[in-house]
């Protein structure tokens, strides 16, 4: 059921009835035992996204300083390391407190980094009325003309902006675009203060376009440019993704010059299984 129920809150964030969003998160949080802290965070995340800093939800008050104060208290351990979730909501709520209670898009980029944006592949006017409010967002923080309200945007969230409009450009086969803005964000790799998981996520976004167009030197370029990042937020969960692409490239080179794929000999065989470069990840 609460399977079911993610898909139904992905559904409601894409069509952007952030509400109903934030009502099923919310019961999600209740009802749970698998981690109240990311439903606390997510139910924040649309009020959020509503511009609200409180609710009535299922006959309570619900205010997004306690939901955000439940991300802390409500977190959990699983043999010693910390569910990925629940630390991508613990650097949020974090972020929360430097931009004066406020966040930019948290609940996309929460659902892009738990894998649910790729569904929006086959729906280019749900992608496209969201690249307008991206678009949006950013000319509004390039307006911003005090200097107190260019400090309350920490720089790291307007890297992530331009990470959600790159991946929205890839899904609307924007390519040269795309690869433009997500470029960019490695080329940014330096001035990033926190979210240093951007500019390898961005590179393997470039790698999967260049698949796309059946560029594999340049997908395996940008497969290489990833695997180049080091300790990083989620870094074990990409380089299991790196090394899946770089599989499927292989095999579209080996197709292509017309060679048989190597036989495995038996399913023990040390070459069925590849190892990522990495150490396990790391807790930061």
């Amino acid at each position: 059921m609460e399977n079911a129920l993610l898909c139904f809150i992905r559904c409601h964030c894409f069509t952007m009835d952030y509400m109903k969003a934030s009502e099923l998160a919310y019961y999600l949080y209740k009802e749970n035992q698998w981690s109240k802290t990311t439903y606390a965070y997510l139910t924040a995340s649309f009020l959020l996204m509503l511009g609200l800093d409180e609710a009535t939800i299922g006959g309570e008050k619900v205010t997004v300083s306690a939901m955000m104060g439940e991300v802390l208290a409500r977190k959990q351990r699983v043999a010693g390391q910390s569910l990925p979730p629940e630390k991508l909501a613990e650097k949020r709520f974090k972020r929360y407190v430097d931009q004066n209670k406020d966040l930019i898009f948290p609940a996309f980029e929460f659902i892009y980094f738990t894998a649910g944006m790729s569904a929006l592949v086959s729906r280019p006017d749900i992608v496209q009325d969201l690249l307008s409010l991206l678009d949006g967002n950013l000319a509004e923080i390039k307006r911003a003309t005090s200097t107190k309200d260019r400090k309350r945007i920490h720089v790291d969230s307007i890297h992530t902006i331009n990470f959600l409009r790159g991946i929205c450009l890839s899904y609307l086969n924007k390519v040269d675009d795309a690869c433009a803005v997500l470029n960019e964000i490695i080329d940014s790799d330096k001035s990033i203060v926190d979210d240093k998981f951007l500019p390898p996520h961005a590179a393997m976004e470039i790698a999967h376009l260049k698949l796309r167009t059946d560029d594999l030197s340049g997908a395996l370029q940008y497969c290489m440019k990833a695997l180049s990042f080091k300790t990083y937020f989620m870094q074990a969960k990409l380089e299991l993704r790196i090394a899946a692409t770089i599989e499927l490239i292989e095999e579209r080179e080996e197709a292509l010059s017309g060679r048989p794929p190597l036989e495995k000999t038996s399913s023990n065989d040390a070459g069925d299984f590849y190892t990522p470069p990495s150490s396990p990840e790391p807790d930061i």
